[in-house]
């Protein structure tokens, strides 16, 4: 005797069936995406739920019954994290989004930013006895205006902020001067410095060619909140 076989009637039916549990457990599926508020992750699963209930329920993409599967593989485990990694390279995502919730907030209040209208560019100038920094406006002609003493660049750092005077006469006239090189090399060392303008305007270096004064881009608010300055918005820890 042989097994029955199940009509084509039976067959259509359990075929229904089967996509129907398949429609229920993707919405389910889809709803609890959309619970954890990630709408546009939700809306790519309902689009791929739908996709795949119209291709195994109509008769008329027959072939695409066999070739879907392997293209969704390949869309998710080669087209997807290729994207995702070339998108990350665009944007400021880096070890620094993976921080605590302490260290996020003592990161942004660090950031600061030179203040352009105060920025001025600088040489460094060889000096019998050391070096001395020479400053003017941007938008000026590069005639010193302001001027330090000469000191030792190596140890600078241990007496800030390096008070600055008006240049004198003297202090215009031509001088040797680090190169581009030097200034690129002393990098680390012209990052510590700190300038005090007679004012008590502390310059502090915001480039390979300038010093400015740094403000702040975001403050301190209560509750461990953080205020961006130049709108004022808030920020508060999302716990």
């Amino acid at each position: 005797m042989t097994a029955a076989q199940p009509t084509p009637r039976a067959a259509a039916w359990g075929r229904h069936v089967a996509l129907v549990l398949l429609a229920l457990a993707g919405l389910y599926l889809v709803f609890g995406i959309y619970l954890t508020g990630e709408i546009y992750w939700a809306m790519a699963a309902l689009a791929v739920l739908g996709l795949a209930l119209y291709v195994y329920g109509s008769p008329r993409v027959l072939a695409w019954k066999y070739l879907l599967p392997g293209v969704l593989a390949m869309v998710v485990f080669v087209a997807f994290p290729l994207l995702y990694t070339t998108r990350i390279g665009f944007t400021n995502f880096s070890s620094t989004h993976l921080l605590g919730e302490q260290a996020a907030r003592a990161y942004l209040l660090e950031q600061t930013e030179p203040r352009e209208a105060s920025t001025f560019h600088y040489a460094v100038r060889k000096r019998a006895d050391g070096v001395q920094l020479a400053l003017w406006p941007v938008d000026g002609p590069p005639t010193p205006q302001w001027v330090t003493a000469p000191f030792a660049l190596g140890a600078a750092a241990t007496a800030q902020p390096l008070p600055l005077q008006p240049a004198t006469a003297a202090d215009a006239a031509a001088a040797p001067q680090y190169t581009l090189r030097e200034l690129i090399a002393q990098r680390d060392t012209l990052r510590a410095l700190q300038l005090q303008l007679p004012d008590g305007t502390v310059l502090s270096y915001a480039g390979v060619r300038e010093f400015a004064p740094l403000q702040p881009l975001w403050r301190a608010a209560p509750g461990d909140a953080v205020q961006e300055v130049a709108t004022g918005t808030v920020y508060r820890p999302d716990r």
